[in-house]
Formats: structure tokens, C-alpha cells, sequence
């Protein structure tokens, strides 16, 4: 169970253990389950701003009904909770984050929709239990895409602009009066 006063130890390859005080934590490779560390991740996953990404964590059967949570945070002692299970397989959704549990498959699915670029950071595919949470790191990036835009002034004369940025100038607007219309690719 996440707590407080729960230490982070042993971290190796981005997949490590959580106690809360009992027994020694354990640490294994990331992508290997074993007895100590039931769970498997995609080690990273990318999708593009203003777009969705989804990230598949599998378990080991004999975790069907714990809890499953997905956590942000380089360091996972401090990471903050986004959404948590009840332990069934009712999808559980906060804000732009949804998590469902499919027990019969023993996976369970994260998507994280309109993402943006401060969205990209290292997360946790979780399981809850007594003593010891479980989890895998997860390196989450965002790709910018690529826009274009068109700029109408005062004048009315349209200015093009494409690339990786809005048509703006130190914060502002091109122009005197904008109208902005731009299409989004990702």
C-alpha cells in the first residue's frame, strides 16, 4: 500500500518495489516478472500532443482483484497517484486519464488523452497490496507534431506560418488585430 512514510529502495532499471516499513524491498530488470515483482510494462510509450497514447501493463493471475493504480514521478517514493481501481474491472477516469483492469487477460490498460508536451515524465504501472506495492517505470514522451497556421491582420493579408511553433512573437500575437486559424497534425 502507498503511504507516506513508504521508501523507495534498490531501484534497478526502473522497476523496483515500495515498502511500507516490512521486510526488505526487492528490485528486478524491467519487463521480467517473477515471484517478486508480478508485473510487466512497455518500459516506454510516446504519443503525439494533442493527441492519446495507451500503455498495456500485464500481472500474474494471482492479482486479479488488488488494486491497480498509475502513478507520475521520477521518483516513485514521491509519486503522485492519477487514477487507482477498485479492485474490479470498472474503468476508473481523473481528469484527462482513464485506467481499466481486465482480469480474464490479467492486464490492465492506461490511456492519456490530449496530451501535451510537460505531459512527457516517468510513470508507474502499480498494484496495491499489504506491505509492498508493485510497479514497472513507464518513460512517457510527446511528440510536437507538426501545425500550420494561417494569420490575418488588421489588413487582412494572410501570413503562413508552419513548423513546431504558433505564429507568435514573444507572446503575442503576429499582427495588430489576429483572426488564428490553424490545423493541428499529428
Amino acid at each position: 500500500m502507498l503511504n507516506a512514510g513508504a521508501v523507495i529502495a534498490n531501484n534497478v532499471n526502473g522497476v523496483c518495489c515500495k515498502s511500507g516499513g516490512k521486510g526488505d524491498p526487492l528490485a528486478v530488470p524491467r519487463g521480467y516478472s517473477t515471484a517478486g515483482n508480478p508485473i510487466t510494462g512497455p518500459g516506454g510509450a510516446s504519443g503525439p500532443e494533442r493527441g492519446s497514447l495507451t500503455v498495456q501493463c500485464r500481472y500474474d493471475p494471482e492479482w486479479e482483484t488488488h488494486k491497480k493504480w498509475w502513478c507520475r514521478g521520477a521518483v516513485w517514493s514521491s509519486c503522485e497517484i492519477l487514477v487507482k481501481t477498485t479492485g474490479s474491472e470498472q474503468e476508473v477516469r481523473k481528469d484527462r486519464v482513464s485506467l481499466r483492469d481486465n482480469q480474464k487477460n490479467h492486464t490492465f490498460t492506461v490511456t492519456m488523452e490530449e496530451l501535451r508536451r510537460n505531459d512527457a515524465d516517468t510513470y508507474w504501472c502499480g498494484i496495491e497490496r499489504t506491505g509492498v506495492d508493485y510497479a514497472v517505470s513507464v518513460k512517457v514522451t510527446t511528440d510536437p507534431g507538426k501545425h500550420s497556421c494561417d494569420v490575418r491582420g488588421a489588413d487582412q493579408r494572410v501570413v503562413e506560418a508552419r513548423g513546431e511553433a504558433p505564429p507568435f512573437l514573444g507572446g503575442e500575437a503576429v499582427g495588430p488585430h489576429p483572426a488564428l486559424a490553424c490545423a493541428w497534425k499529428g
